[in-house]
């Protein structure tokens, strides 16, 4: 009987060991930024930090989300990617579009700042604004209304 529930115990014991393992390799897996694919892509060094300069037309895949761009600075010392030119962020049926963006990869985050940027999601409504955050992980926007004033 001791034998027996010392067996079951460790049985468990590996089995949650074994399904941690399983979710720390899921979140590496996650946080790997993929470039799939580019026209160029050189390494620079400024500063003391790493740059990957791409030119694209560029591809890249993060959280089952993938990032396209004509071209993209990514500083691989801070994980950013500064992406500019008929810039794309797609995820399942949502689409998001811009003139740029700034990806913040340890964070998940698409930030939009300044110029228009249109999301439509998969029933094809479309969002409209000049700030945006994204989240590719959680698959949530938050936004900020373009004000407009009119006088007379």
């Amino acid at each position: 009987m001791r034998r027996t529930l010392a067996y079951l115990f460790l049985t468990a014991l590996s089995l949650l060991g074994a399904a941690a393992v399983s979710v720390r390799a899921q979140e590496r897996k996650d946080s790997l930024v993929t470039l799939v694919s580019a026209k160029s892509a050189q390494l620079i060094e400024r500063g003391g930090e790493s740059f990957r300069k791409v030119t694209g037309p560029a591809r890249f895949l993060h959280n089952n989300t993938y990032l396209l761009c004509d071209s993209a600075l990514w500083n691989v010392t801070t994980n950013i990617i500064d992406a500019v030119g008929h810039v794309q962020i797609i995820q399942d049926r949502t689409r998001l579009s811009s003139g740029s963006l700034q990806y913040v990869v340890d964070d998940d985050l698409a930030k939009f700042r300044g110029g228009l940027v249109q999301l439509e999601d998969k029933d094809k409504n479309t969002l409209r604004t000049r700030y945006l955050d994204y989240n590719t992980k959680d698959s949530v926007a938050i936004f900020q209304a373009c004000s407009s004033s009119t006088t007379r």
